[in-house]
């Protein structure tokens, strides 16, 4: 059966290398797109070591034998990175240029978080400081060599600048402010220890190993980012899909850690394999059906035939997948290496490319399976027609009862137009043959549609997160860094940073903290399961942060955030909106709503549509900085001695959006945020506030920044608690970052549009072969071949249209599944249903032309055959 199996492949070359091609296609493909989601994976790795630090678990408030035991253990449980940081002294930003935190970091610590010194070293004495390049401003712009007073008490500290480390992007994002010490300088602090283990193992075996044996697992805190990247559901618990209430970042990181979309990826690039296989061995098959009727006629059987044509296919199988694979990886390779070259992305980037044994294995599987099913089918059809019937070439047909049959029409007396009269024939007897192809290549076109409606949607969200990353539309943030009611920054310096020559836009931003009182019934969340009762005793529900409380009855209050927006900054709040309009609040008392999220990305967690009243409770009186004497007001009770220090207002939501172009870090932060937003002019007139809490500056050219953070700087010297915080390098960072996600999605689509292009080609020409002893009774009776080519241009149009058709309808439902999932799942900024109807026409034309040329291609078969021999065949 093996000599046969060989020997038909020798003999039946065309057919043989046609398979043989489609297997290293199918497999190429397959392979690319696997390794195009593994390649993604890995930047959002490298992305998360950047921001997050590389270390899986991080222990805190240990003592100096804890860390020494630690170590001891590092070989035995397969650490291969530890460090730790002994705290000092903390200085608040009363007396302080800033609130800072001082300690002991030792050297895996550094190399943990990738702190890199631009200048001097590492202090090495007492009175010897280190600080990150973009603190040295808040302390006067010194450099090495520099002294620093930092004031605690009745006590002046002073430290000498000995290095200078380059910024950590985290730290910026977040407003953590550390200084690094001797050791010297920090005894009798405690110690939090950092851990990273070997990634070729199982890492939380090796957590719940080393915890065993340390003694304190009940201290550990686990680097969640990086891990859901390493070991997708390496925590069954670590997400409850049903509670609602969690954190919406864990809840996406969740869903794409399961691999979610690695998998939905890989099963539609399956389904296509397998139809595309499928499609070009039943060619083969049909080409020598006359082979296997001889067979059958001296008494091949089923199973050897099922061997044979097994055989046949896993030795083309041996051939292609190695060849595919190869390909495949040489395919997504170079196509990094081009976008390398453009610098569209990293060079190391480029030259990863991932090979895992699994994956290969699981290709190999999976592919035999498909080549199993499809030998089956085959021999199952095969088995279905009549010895006459396969030495004829024929299609076996279905027995039907004797039933009286109308005299049959004779279409050739009523018009000359035949093709049609021949297509619609062949569609009744094919009807589920013609309708399964149809739909699959429809469903070509829609992956490919869907794929592009996804990659619009993502670039989308990535602007839309670059806005909202760092709490301001803007290159440079100047904001007032502590727990201040606005104010702080003058009409007067907004004026001046504006007039800095490289600004290009200085947005100041107004800022107050109140609450909007809220009704029981309004509320959707289940208290029930969320209820904790505060320290005071008012209940309040966590799932909002906490923001959500209870005063009396059935009446509660959120913690809400009241801003001021400039009219440039109103219009980025376009892209955010969920229900009404921006330009609604021209209106007297109309307000924009930044509704509350959970992690589900819901935003109607308290019920409130557009055209509602809300009211609102904020402080009389601006109480200015928030003390330790003056926190109670933050509660925003109106009992004891705060009951009569708040005002009331109603106002009527004209938006509501899901994300802001500003926020104030220093008291609401995360996706449960209430702002109500208004315009500067009418904010002023509000509330009780003198001058802005945040300024966003925007830059005309990138390159000039640290020039123009020292000139801000110098226009805002004096300002208590004042910080300038540049983000341009961490712009630009994480604007390269998502255009590398943009490429491998690109990638992807590009590929899945090129197997249902594949597809198309394959399924068409197998409809030709079939047909062709229609088209050879047509030649017989005297149709030319102009005409008979025009017919069949006309059939591969037909083809084309009508899976456009389904595909553009296919793609319209899809999109609404395809957008819960990217709002709920990955949580997106408000994913918008659109439909790209250039795109789909286009694609639709391509069909029609694709479809026209399957036909004309193997047209050879049809008009240049022998009418005699092709008769005689019948």
């Amino acid at each position: 059966m093996i000599r046969l199996s060989l020997k038909y492949i020798r003999y039946f070359k065309e057919q043989s290398l046609y398979v043989l091609f489609g297997i290293i296609a199918s497999v190429a493909i397959l392979t690319a797109v696997n390794s195009a989601f593994e390649t993604n994976n890995k930047m959002e790795l490298e992305q998360t070591r950047a921001y997050e630090g590389d270390y899986h678990y991080l222990y805190n408030n240990l003592e100096k034998e804890d860390i020494d035991k630690a170590r001891s253990l590092a070989m035995e449980c397969h650490i291969e990175k530890i460090g730790s940081v002994q705290k000092g002294t903390a200085y608040d930003n009363e007396e302080n240029p800033t609130w800072i935190e001082l300690g002991f970091a030792d050297e895996g610590y550094l190399d943990i978080y990738g702190m890199e010194l631009l200048e001097g070293r590492y202090p090495e004495r007492s009175g010897e400081i280190a600080l990150e390049e973009w603190l040295l401003p808040y302390f006067g712009g010194n450099q090495v060599g520099a002294q620093i007073e930092l004031v605690r008490g009745k006590d002046t500290d002073v430290y000498t600048i000995v290095g200078i480390f380059k910024d950590r992007a985290e730290n910026k994002n977040i407003g953590v402010h550390y200084g690094y010490l001797s050791q010297d300088d920090t005894k009798g602090g405690t110690y939090d220890l950092l851990i990273k283990y070997d990634e070729s193992m199982d890492i939380v075996k090796q957590q719940q190993a080393f915890s065993e044996k340390f003694g304190h697992e009940e201290e550990e805190l686990a680097n969640r980012p990086l891990l859901y990247n390493l070991n997708p559901r390496y925590d069954e618990n670590w997400v409850d899909v049903s509670v609602i209430g969690l954190d919406g970042k864990r809840f996406s990181e969740w869903i794409r850690g399961i691999g979610l979309d690695k998998s939905l990826g890989t099963a539609f690039v399956t389904v296509f394999v397998m139809v595309i296989l499928y499609s070009i061995f039943r060619i083969s098959v049909q080409q020598r059906i006359r082979e296997y009727g001889k067979m059958k006629a001296f008494g091949m059987g089923t199973g050897r035939m099922m061997l044979l044509l097994g055989s046949e296919l896993f030795f083309l199988f041996l051939i292609g997948f190695p060849i595919g694979t190869a390909a495949g990886l040489l395919l997504i390779r170079g196509i990094y290496q081009y976008y390398a070259a453009t610098g569209s992305i990293s060079g190391s980037l480029a030259s990863f490319v991932p090979f895992f044994w699994q994956e290969l294995l699981k290709n190999g599987g999976l592919l035999l399976l498909v080549l199993l099913l499809i030998v089956v089918t085959v021999t199952w059809q095969l088995g279905r027609m009549n010895v006459i019937e396969t030495i004829r070439g024929e299609s076996g047909r279905k027995k039907r009862p004797r039933r009286r049959k109308k005299p049959a029409r004779i279409w050739s007396k009523s018009t000359e137009a035949m093709m049609p009269v021949v297509l619609i024939q062949y569609c009744r007897e094919k009807k589920v043959r013609v309708t399964i192809m149809i739909l699959m290549l429809a469903l070509g076109g829609t992956v490919f549609l869907a794929g592009t409606y996804m990659e619009e949607q993502t670039a989308r969200n990535n602007r839309l997160t670059q806005i909202t990353n760092n709490g301001t539309n803007a290159d440079i943030r100047v904001s007032i860094e502590n727990l201040s009611l606005a104010g702080g920054i003058t009409d007067q310096q907004a004026e001046e940073i504006q007039a800095v020559p490289n600004v290009r836009l200085a947005e100041p931003v107004s800022f107050y903290y109140g609450a909007m009182m809220v009704d029981e019934e309004q509320i959707t969340v289940n208290r029930d399961v969320y209820w904790k009762e505060q320290d005071k005793g008012n209940p309040l529900i966590e799932s909002l942060g906490g923001h959500l409380v209870q005063e009396t009855g059935n009446q509660f209050h959120l913690k809400t955030e009241f801003y001021g927006y400039e009219e440039s900054m109103l219009e980025v709040l376009e892209d955010f909106v969920v229900e009404g309009s921006i330009d609604s609040i021209a209106q007297e008392n109309t307000i924009v709503w930044q509704a509350p999220m959970n992690a589900l990305g819901f935003w109607n967690v308290v019920d409130l549509h557009v055209g509602d009243q809300i009211t609102v409770r904020y402080p009389k009186k601006n109480p200015g900085r928030i003390t330790a004497e003056t926190m109670g007001i933050l509660a925003m009770l109106p009992e004891g001695e705060y009951a009569d220090a708040y005002e009331e207002r109603t106002f009527t939501i004209g938006a509501i959006v899901t994300g802001s172009a500003a926020n104030n870090e220093q008291f609401l932060t995360g996706l449960d945020i209430s702002s109500v937003i208004m315009p500067n002019d009418r904010f002023q007139e509000l509330f009780d506030v003198d001058g802005y809490n945040i300024v966003s500056v925007q830059l005309a050219d990138q390159r000039a920044a640290s020039e123009t953070r020292d000139e801000i700087w110098n226009i805002m010297e004096g300002t208590p608690d004042c910080g300038v915080v540049d983000y341009t390098e961490e712009i630009i960072r994480q604007r390269e970052h998502l255009e590398q996600t943009m490429i491998l999605v690109r990638v992807i689509v590009l590929l899945l549009l090129a197997i249902g292009f594949f597809n198309t080609i394959s399924s068409v020409n197998y409809m030709l072969v079939e047909k062709r002893r229609d088209f050879t009774i047509m030649r017989a009776m005297g149709i030319t071949d102009a005409q008979l080519t025009r017919a069949m241009i006309g059939e591969g149009a037909v083809y084309g249209v009508i899976m456009s058709v389904l595909m553009i309808v296919f793609t319209l439902l899809v999109q609404f599944p395809l957008k819960y999932f990217l709002d709920h799942g990955l949580l997106y900024f408000n994913a918008q249903y659109t439909f790209n109807w250039p795109l789909a026409l286009g694609v639709g034309a391509v069909n029609i032309l694709l479809g026209i040329a399957a036909v004309l291609l193997p047209a050879k078969r049809v008009l240049f055959g022998d009418i005699k021999e092709e008769l005689a065949d019948i």
